[in-house]
């Protein structure tokens, strides 16, 4: 259950990161036309937002709980959809980006603990090899499919299908806060 509940986290938080941040370049530069500089500073800044929290994400595991942590990922999946629908200025994609990217750290890397909690020491590298596996082919599926969807349906049913994963995402959080409640996670 805590590994399923953990690869669901990382692969389809990954997954759906990639999907949106596949597709947003191609809307920043060719349909709204902001232009080049402006989809550069949105894509830099999506790429601080997955990376800077790193340095505390362990920390706030450790401090709120790894629930706590997957839920604030998911909300911030959700606003971040919410903004990329809410208008085509500067401002939505810089947010809907930012927000993407804080989700995808926390969902990433607190599912990646889930998954490294359930193995032995000597199980590790398989157990993360199987959900890394699942990780790189949906991401692959996401980004390949992202370009095609863009194009023939454009932005907002782009987003939309993205509410998809959001809604396994969130029974997948779901099904682990009722296995938690019934038999704590321990820590790894």
């Amino acid at each position: 259950t805590v590994f399923v509940a953990g690869m669901i986290c990382s692969a389809i938080g990954y997954a759906l990161m990639s999907y949106l941040m596949t597709a947003t370049p191609l809307q920043v530069v060719n349909a709204t036309q902001p232009g080049t500089t402006a989809n550069a500073t949105i894509i830099q800044w999506h790429v601080v937002a997955m990376f800077a929290p790193s340095f505390f994400t362990g920390n706030l595991i450790q401090r709120f709980g790894i629930i706590k942590i997957l839920l604030v990922g998911l909300l911030a999946y959700i606003v971040a959809m919410v903004t990329a629908l809410a208008g085509d200025q500067f401002f939505h994609y810089f947010m809907a980006l930012f927000l993407l990217g804080v989700g995808w750290n926390f969902l990433y890397i607190g599912g990646s603990t889930l998954v490294a909690s359930v193995a032995t020491a000597e199980e590790r590298g398989r157990v993360q090899g199987v959900a890394d596996l699942a990780t790189t082919s949906l991401v692959a599926m996401a980004s390949l499919t992202a370009g095609g969807l863009h194009s023939q349906f454009g932005w907002d049913v782009l987003i939309l299908t993205g509410c998809v994963p959001v809604v396994i995402l969130a029974c997948g959080l779901c099904w682990l806060g009722f296995y938690q409640r019934h038999s704590p996670l321990r820590p790894s």
